[in-house]
């Protein structure tokens, strides 16, 4: 069997000869020997008028009679190749069995025997790690060959006492086939021997098993071709048609001719060939446009005239490279159509929006799809190309990345929130909380549900536009901390006899409160405030604040003045009476900082002229319309027994009589009335034995104004008493 191959890389012009051996097992009880003859084959280059032989001989058929055991010894004979060429470039020699086969060994070379019993497995041993042969409960035959001394094969093999351990390789197939020695210069009867070994059990069925060995030798003579051939032009400056000369004078048949141009890493082919003249050859083609910039070798293949021709380093393709790349600073943002082109110098380039097109070739940007956290855009084109081609250069996509925002809502739910919403990037915590307010109720804070649901917080991650539900609870004065935060529906939410220490702001002293029989929620404590001549906040009776500045503070010093409209006020300092009746005094602090529990309800607070109290709005007959009560706080009107925020409503609810009765309950819980006397002529008098409250209400007179007084014989709610006594003041919830 005789073929040969041409490749077109430097120095691979190849001539290869195959000869077949057919290898012959046959199991018997008794031991019978296959016949065995020669075979000799041989090729040949003829190159400018010298021959480059190459044969090979082999045993047409060898054989080896097989005996099974229970242990399988092993049984082995040698083929030997022998090889002679006249290449000074020597030979390769491969093995394999022959094309359109695999590597078992089947019974009468029938395929259809592939049973255990029927077959001879190739050994597991490999050329590069050689094994003994082996038998096992699936494998009862197996065969492989070997080359004494190579790689890890034993350095000698026996045919007359062939060993147990002998080391073997399987037979690859043909498309595999193994390189099993390789000559360097010219050979004369190189004879290369090849063992072969076969083991089989009892398991085994008798008969004859054939396959078939292919020997391949090849050589290299292209190496004795360079030199009769060149080409114009030798570059692409001048265009891509090209003009090729030989030294080839024939009368044959030419036939094909191939030219490849070939770099090493590309190859093409020349195209349009069209023969100028026959004696000596010579043709013209075009060299493929695609080629990158390099210098090529070009190789010139007449197969029918068993001739090759290599013209190193003969062609330079000059056409610039034109790179389309997506710069560092957008990477992952975007991509583009194209990346390379070979382009001619002088090749126009222009840009559209997105799209940049260089000659006849256009590559257009594409952004990324926007994933939950960013969103991308085409931004430019860096073009380091210019308006025309001049030299290789990169032509640059920049994109554009925008972290995506997502809107968190705040539905107050029926309540009002501090901001309606809140924008966020994907992932990012919503951080501080909005606040909510609602009219009588408790702010709990943000929910996923406008019922139920979770509650979230500040590190709450936002990773898509959503809702978020102010939640509330109902509230009554326990769910308030400051005076001013007091409402007509916070009061009415409270039960009755409910007690409460609440801040007034303006100063942060603490007031017990409590939520009395006629529904209104009252001050338990007397105030304390001090008066500033400026800018103190007094409560408007229609809830509102405004500023008032009198002409005098608060005094330490009792004052002595008899004046009716004066503004005067003492503080006596932070004591208070025991059980509310007691004309002595213990010190004691009602503060946000020291509450002063259950006898803060007897502190003595501060003395108030009417005026004083009122915040300087006493009118004749009239209520006065604003006082130096908390926002959302006021004086109480007079004697009314219905009207709302009255004394007399009060007392008349509570049971607070006009006798001795009403006297003892008065100074108990809920109201803790404090007989603390009054400020007239410069001192306090009858401490332990009177309580005074203004009311708003002054008389028609300028004198007069309306007080609640209490003795330990009765409780006045209407008592008319001089403007410029100094009273305790109780407040009354708006």
């Amino acid at each position: 069997m005789l073929k040969h191959t041409t490749s077109i890389g430097r120095t691979k012009y190849s001539r290869i000869l195959c000869t077949i051996a057919s290898l012959v097992l046959v199991v018997f009880a008794y031991l019978t020997l296959c016949p065995i003859a020669s075979v000799s084959e041989d090729t040949s280059a003829t190159i400018n008028h010298e021959t480059y032989a190459l044969s090979l001989a082999t045993s047409q058929y060898f054989g080896l009679d097989i005996t099974p055991s229970v242990t399988g010894s092993v049984n082995i004979t040698k083929d030997t190749i022998v090889a002679n060429t006249a290449s000074p470039s020597g030979y390769k020699l491969y093995l394999s069995v022959n094309s359109g086969r695999d590597n078992y060994i089947y019974l009468n070379d029938d395929a259809n025997n592939s049973t255990a019993d029927k077959k001879f497995i190739p050994a597991t041993g490999t050329f590069a790690a050689p094994a003994p042969l082996a038998l096992s409960d699936t494998t009862h035959a197996t065969w492989g060959f070997a080359i004494a001394g190579a790689n890890g094969f034993d350095a000698t093999y026996s045919t007359t006492n062939p060993s147990a351990n002998a080391k073997f390789a399987a037979v690859p197939v043909a498309d595999n086939a193994q390189l099993i020695y390789e000559h360097s210069g010219t050979a004369t009867n190189v004879a290369t021997d090849v063992y072969y070994g076969a083991a089989a059990d009892l398991s085994i069925s008798s008969g004859t098993y054939i396959t078939e060995i292919v020997y391949t030798a090849m050589t290299d003579v292209s190496s004795l071709v360079n030199g009769e051939a060149n080409i114009t032009p030798t570059s692409s400056s001048d265009g891509y048609l090209v003009t090729i000369n030989t030294s080839l004078s024939t009368t044959r048949e030419i036939g094909d001719i191939v030219v490849n141009i070939n770099d090493g890493n590309q190859n093409g082919v020349c195209t349009n060939v069209t023969i100028v003249n026959r004696d000596p050859l010579s043709f013209t083609c075009e060299i493929p446009t695609n080629l990158a910039p390099s210098t090529y070798d070009v190789i010139i293949n007449l197969p029918d005239l068993d001739k090759l021709y290599v013209i190193y380093d003969g062609y330079t393709v000059t056409g610039a490279q034109v790179s389309i790349v997506v710069g560092e600073s957008s990477t992952g943002f975007g991509t583009v159509s194209a990346s390379d082109f070979i382009e001619m110098l002088g090749t126009p380039v222009s840009i559209s929006g997105s799209t940049i097109t260089i000659g006849t070739d256009t590559v257009t940007a594409t952004p990324a799809a926007a994933s939950n956290a960013y969103t991308y855009s085409f931004s430019s084109w860096t073009n380091n190309c210019g308006s025309t081609i001049t030299d290789s250069c990169t032509i640059i996509a920049n994109f554009t990345r925008t972290e995506r925002t997502y809107t968190v809502t705040w539905n107050g739910n029926g309540g009002t929130p501090s901001t309606t919403s809140t924008t966020k990037t994907y992932n990012s915590a919503i951080g501080t909380l909005p606040t909510a307010t609602r009219n009588g109720y408790r702010f709990d804070g943000w929910f996923t549900s406008d019922t139920g649901g979770t509650q979230i917080s500040a590190s709450t991650v936002v990773t898509a536009n959503i809702t978020y539900y102010a939640h509330w609870t109902i509230a009554d004065i326990t769910s308030i901390t400051n005076m001013q935060d007091i409402t007509a529906t916070i009061c009415n939410n409270t039960a009755t006899g409910t007690q409460h220490q609440l801040i007034d702001t303006r100063d942060n002293k603490l007031y017990w409160v409590a939520k009395l029989a006629d529904g209104h929620c009252w001050m338990t404590q007397n105030l304390d405030y001090d008066i500033k001549t400026t800018n103190n906040i007094v409560s408007k009776n229609d809830g509102t604040t405004t500023t008032w500045s009198p002409n005098r503070a608060t005094s330490t010093s009792v004052y002595n003045n008899s004046t009716s409209s004066a503004t005067y006020s003492y503080d006596p300092g932070s004591y208070y009476s025991t059980n509310g009746t007691s004309s002595s005094n213990t010190a004691i602090t009602c503060t946000s900082t020291n509450n002063g529990g259950e006898n803060c309800h007897y502190h003595l607070g501060n003395y108030y002229q009417f005026n004083a109290a009122a915040a300087g709005s006493a009118t004749n007959n009239q209520d006065a319309g604003q006082s130096i009560c908390p926002q959302g706080w006021r004086l109480p009107t007079s004697n009314s027994t219905t009207a709302n925020y009255s004394f007399g409503a009060m007392t008349s609810a509570q049971g607070f009589t006009n006798n001795s009765t009403g006297a003892s309950k008065i100074v108990t819980s809920p109201f803790y009335a404090v007989r603390n006397g009054y400020v007239r002529s410069g001192s306090v008098n009858s401490r332990g034995s009177y309580a005074y409250y203004w009311s708003s209400r002054a008389y028609s007179s300028s004198t007069y104004a309306y007080a609640l007084s209490s003795t330990s014989t009765g409780v006045n709610a209407s008592s008319r008493t001089y403007r410029y006594y100094g009273f305790a003041v109780r407040c009354v919830a708006i």
